[in-house]
């Protein structure tokens, strides 16, 4: 998968994880990915605009014409492009740098036993749901994917007695899926159990059809996901507007 196809899985991906609580809708615009609250009384969440083959320039334009709150602009380039000239668009806008991810896709060829040291069960019932949620502090599934059945947002977690201690979300998106949420509570760490996790999700992609796997990685991130098979595709750099 190349890195345009890539970051719109990413980005209906994490639109499908913000329309849990309201309707966060995907538009194209002038070849851009508008991401945004569907029509709402009071406050308005913040708008997203992905894209790849864009300048700064443009983008901005774009985002001015379109938007109806405030929005972020997030733009990608490839791995070995220099985001130097990006930056300095950027920065000539007054536009502040919020943060860079890096881009990663799974051809869902070569898949690593999902083997752990603790129980990776998929999160079929309003009982593991609502363990889930306690443990995570907020909702990440509408009702509707708690199921054990086919579901376009799926979700597994690492269970020490009845506690999770760690999960991941599969969402379906454009013929391939979205991997978001990664995490493992600090205790956890460095015992496999990420890797458990990314197995158990990436298998199960793979068997329901997905092309690929698509996330967006942290530093941090970035640093497991190619020993489990993940392909950096580039980054996306995310972008503010200057206040006023």
């Amino acid at each position: 998968m190349d890195l345009e196809p890539a970051l719109e899985v990413a980005a209906r991906g994490f639109a499908e994880l913000r329309s849990v609580t309201h309707p966060y809708l995907v538009d194209r615009v002038r070849g851009v990915l508008r991401l945004h609250d569907a029509p709402r009384k009071g406050y308005m969440r913040c708008e997203e605009y992905f894209a790849t083959c864009k300048t700064a320039l443009e983008l901005d334009g774009i985002a001015r014409e379109y938007s109806e709150a405030h929005y972020r602009l997030c733009l990608a380039h490839g791995p070995e492009e220099s985001d130097a000239g990006i930056r300095s668009d950027f920065r000539n806008l007054k536009y502040r740098l919020r943060g860079t991810e890096a881009v990663f896709a799974h051809g869902l060829t070569r898949i690593e036993p999902a083997e752990g040291p603790l129980p990776i069960l998929r999160v079929t019932t309003p009982e593991l749901e609502a363990a889930q949620r306690k443990a995570a502090g907020s909702r990440m599934m509408r009702p509707e994917y708690i199921t054990d059945g086919p579901a376009p947002v799926r979700m597994w977690a690492a269970f020490d007695g009845d506690m999770p201690v760690g999960w991941v979300l599969s969402v379906e998106a454009a013929g391939a899926a979205s991997c978001l949420s990664m995490f493992v509570q600090e205790a956890y760490r460095r015992r496999g159990i990420a890797r458990a996790l990314l197995g158990r999700m990436l298998a199960f992609d793979r068997d329901a059809g997905a092309v690929a796997n698509v996330l967006l990685a942290s530093r941090e991130g970035a640093k497991l996901y190619p020993t489990v098979g993940y392909r950096h595709l580039g980054d996306l750099m995310v972008y503010t507007p200057p206040r006023g």
